[in-house]
């Protein structure tokens, strides 16, 4: 099974590029828009389409992540989008969500209305050892790349991240670890 999970940030055109190859600096430290895309066994989970702040997003994920330890099932909401993300632990295994409904904006009565576009939901199930491991991985990557876009004012990113340590360290998940 193989768990993909990388940051990308969003550049002035709109165009999400993976946050090791950016280049551009960062405009606004406290809103830095990106994804975080997930896939597992190469079903995407979350991909660019649930974009967002994601200096605000991998703190929330890591936080997920480290209550996984006292609950079967977490979840969040994107920063700034309707957007529902959940972990909920299987067994071994991790079944990760997206879960919201779009917008379209429709003009009526000469207003613009914002109109449900239907419902996006993607699951996916993985070895919890092997999802974890990839998303302490991609959030520390994180951190290094911010680091080095951003200079001094990023260098406190990875005290956000602290639910990352440890994370692997959890009683809930297999002993058999390499």
């Amino acid at each position: 099974m193989t768990v993909e999970i990388e940051t990308y940030l969003r550049g002035r055109d709109g165009v999400f590029t993976r946050i090791a190859e950016y280049d551009a600096p960062i405009r606004d430290p406290d809103y830095v828009e990106g994804a975080i895309r997930m896939s597992i066994d190469g079903q995407e989970i979350v991909g660019v389409a649930e974009w967002d702040d994601v200096n605000w997003l991998w703190p929330f994920l890591a936080t997920m992540a480290a209550d996984l330890a006292d609950s079967e099932r977490v979840a969040t909401s994107y920063p700034s989008q309707p957007i529902g993300l959940s972990f909920t632990r299987k067994g071994t295994f991790l079944e990760v969500a997206v879960d919201y409904v779009p917008t379209r904006v429709a003009w009526l009565d000469g207003l613009p209305r914002a109109l449900p576009a239907g419902r996006v939901r993607r699951r996916g199930l993985a070895p919890a050892l092997e999802f974890l491991t990839a998303l302490q991985t991609a959030g520390w990557s994180y951190a290094a790349e911010m680091s080095r876009l951003g200079g001094v004012a990023f260098t406190g990113v990875d005290g956000d991240l602290r639910g990352l340590t440890g994370l692997l360290d959890q009683d809930w998940l297999p002993n058999d670890r390499a």
